[in-house]
């Protein structure tokens, strides 16, 4: 007797089907009917190629502030080690210990405030703050970035199912929220799978607001 074959958890097949609530859109080469909108999704855009973020972090723009108050910090503490340098000069021996131990400390405080506030502030302004989908209209290719340092994965644009899917939180009863994905499905309608994980692209963020996720589905289309 042959082994049954173990199947993953939300492997989202014919099991879990019925609870994925996915309703299908029509193909991307049509339309939702809903006013394009996903300007503020754009990495990158020309004529042949259109890079937007997943929806998998936050969005850009939002980070920098706190990026810059580490980076006062850093400056406040070097400052504040300086002047605790030249009052040691005129204070008695014990006292100078504990003073170049604080400097020390100060010193090392400003270093890691510094490198997480220029991390923070340089990468939210220039860098990535989201996982990025490249739509290569050329080749009629989608990337995905979703594990870096193995490279992104590649989708047949023509061949990708294009979904609603509404999630309702675990205390959110009235509530549902509505993201438009795209799906590598199999010839069964199963949901292809590459390094563990399933072949889903998401565009844009989720939105309590079904029209504002199709406004971005509509803009990348278009």
């Amino acid at each position: 007797m042959s082994a049954l074959k173990k199947r993953r958890f939300g492997a989202f097949g014919s099991i879990d089907r019925k609870y994925r609530q996915w309703r299908y859109l029509p193909g991307v080469r049509h339309g939702s009917d809903a006013r394009p909108d996903g300007e503020r999704l754009v990495y990158r855009i020309n004529e042949t190629t259109l890079e937007i973020g997943g929806g998998g972090s936050f969005v850009r723009g939002y980070l920098w502030p706190l990026g810059l108050a580490f980076c006062v910090a850093t400056a406040t503490l070097v400052v504040m080690s300086f002047l605790i340098l030249l009052d040691a000069q005129s204070s008695s021996t014990e006292d100078v210990f504990w003073d170049y131990v604080i400097v020390v400390a100060f010193f090392f405080l400003a270093f890691l405030c510094g490198v997480f506030g220029a991390m923070l502030f340089i990468g939210d302004l220039f860098g990535y703050t989201d996982a990025p989908v490249r739509f290569d209209r050329a080749r009629r290719r989608i990337y995905a970035w979703r594990d870096h340092p193995q490279g992104p994965e590649e989708y047949d644009w023509d061949a990708v199912k294009v979904v609603t899917q509404d999630v309702r939180g675990p205390t959110q009863v009235a509530t549902s929220f509505k993201s438009v994905l795209l799906v590598d499905e199999d010839e069964h309608g199963e949901v292809r799978f590459s390094r563990k994980l399933p072949r889903i692209v998401q565009i844009g963020e989720v939105s309590a607001s079904p029209e504002q996720a199709l406004q971005a589905y509509e803009f990348v289309r278009l």
